[in-house]
């Protein structure tokens, strides 16, 4: 049997944050309406998509449960199927483990007129990383010219920081990226500039362990 009339359902998610763990379509919380046209037949023509926000962060998985209220027309909710359903978002990060960030990493530069160092068809150029203790990390041979830079991983966010650094011969750096403990490779863009302003430009880092 069809309906006549369109009416409305009213929905609740609970589980997880709204905007952190998952987003719902058409929706601005973890409630609200699906609106069912008329002339629909047997299962409900409207949805509530949920898409899960992807983060760098390790976590639990994040149980939902979909609950249905009393539709505006005046149903049964649910019957002769069910009134709330339970999915689950799973982790699909990994732990930050710093020794997995320390020693030989390859390296590749990203500019902003769309080149890249080493050209694509070249193996990536080695960089050295160390551990300086509480988070700090040292490479060795920044923009493969030999420069010590220092960076900070914080691993509760999965981001790193490039303080403002001098680097001999009137050249600075500073910056910020990510890091992925599942595939233990770093990205960093970094403005780099010489006082002597012949060159200032931001690019992309990416270092592979």
């Amino acid at each position: 049997m069809e309906n006549a009339e369109s009416f409305t359902v009213p929905f609740t998610v609970t589980g997880g944050t709204f905007g952190e763990d998952y987003t719902i379509a058409g929706q601005t919380s973890s409630s609200g309406t699906i609106s069912i046209p008329p002339g629909t037949t047997g299962t409900a023509a409207s949805e509530i998509r949920l898409t899960p926000i992807g983060d760098q962060i390790l976590e639990d998985d994040v149980v939902l449960t979909i609950s249905l209220g009393e539709p505006s027309n005046g149903i049964s909710t649910g019957y002769p199927l069910a009134a709330s359903y339970t999915l689950t978002i799973a982790n699909d990060d990994c732990e930050y483990v710093e020794a997995e960030f320390i020693g030989e990493a390859g390296a590749r530069e990203f500019y902003s007129n769309g080149s890249q160092y080493p050209v694509a068809s070249s193996p990536d150029y080695v960089v050295n990383f160390v551990s300086l203790g509480n988070n700090v990390l040292q490479m060795d041979n920044f923009w493969d010219s030999g420069w010590i830079v220092n960076i900070n991983i914080n691993p509760a966010t999965s981001t790193v920081t490039v303080p403002l650094q001098d680097i001999p011969g009137g050249w600075h750096v500073e910056g910020s990226g990510s890091l992925n403990s599942c595939t233990n490779e770093l990205l960093i863009s970094t403005r780099i500039y010489n006082d002597d302003g012949t060159y200032d430009d931001t690019n992309d880092n990416r270092y592979r362990f």
